[in-house]
């Protein structure tokens, strides 16, 4: 027989995959975008305007990762 509180956590383990999944797709997307930003720094030439978007872009991309990361691993070992 199913109580309250087992429901709950079904309930609770059910979003927790949702939202690792979601989770997982957005760092899939974001490490797709840092791939293509390191395509381009290949092909790019000496252009001052084009390198500082790469580097604000490439910033903004590396820095979600890592909070992505360490907010993972916090729900891991918690």
């Amino acid at each position: 027989m199913e109580t309250a509180g087992t429901a709950a956590l079904g309930k609770v383990a059910e979003y927790s995959i949702v939202f690792a999944v979601l989770v997982a797709i957005i760092a899939g997307l974001l490490w797709f975008i840092k791939y293509l930003l390191n395509e381009l720094k290949d092909s790019r030439q000496e252009n001052t305007a084009l390198t500082k978007d790469y580097n604000a872009a490439m910033l903004l991309v590396n820095g979600t990762l890592t909070r992505i990361e360490s907010t993972m691993n916090f729900a891991v070992h918690k």
